[in-house]
């Protein structure tokens, strides 16, 4: 089961067009079997197909609410917000676009969300004033690479 959640496919960005894909865990934390009728149909699942055993859903809570932003290479601003991370490289790949796909804590600033999470900890005093904490990112947030619409 683990497997099958973490298989990322170069070939088919969207879940429902890959045909490797069994299993999925959609954004809202449930378990998601694809059907096959060339839209974006899919069975809800609380028992492992493969044990039989009962899955745990993430009960994702309005805190833990992420959305995806694209910076296309070169961008000085994004040009794209995604609730799904299946929705944004759908796109990226049908315009063949450069660029990155970040996940954001939504309703959370990313310098308290970096604290919290152990990425980054201030050490200096300039660190903890605004005008350090207006620019701060972090590399640590889960991010993609594409070049010409592909996974890099």
């Amino acid at each position: 089961m683990a497997g099958q959640l973490a298989h990322r496919c170069d070939q088919h960005p969207d879940v429902h067009e890959c045909p490797d894909v069994i299993v999925y865990q959609s954004d809202s934390g449930d378990f998601r079997i694809p059907i096959r009728d060339g839209g974006t149909s899919f069975l809800t699942i609380t028992y492992c197909p493969w044990c039989g055993s009962p899955l745990q859903t993430a009960n994702i809570k309005s805190d833990d609410a992420a959305i995806w932003i694209f910076m296309g290479n070169g961008a000085q601003q994004p040009s794209a917000v995604f609730s799904a991370l299946e929705s944004g490289e759908k796109w990226i790949r049908s315009k063949q676009l450069s660029g990155m796909l970040t996940k954001y804590p939504v309703n959370q600033p990313l310098y308290d969300y970096a604290i919290r999470n152990g990425w980054f900890n201030p050490k200096q005093e300039h660190q903890s004033l605004p005008q350090f904490i207006q620019r701060f990112t972090s590399a640590s947030l889960e991010h993609y690479h594409y070049d010409s619409g592909n996974t890099e």
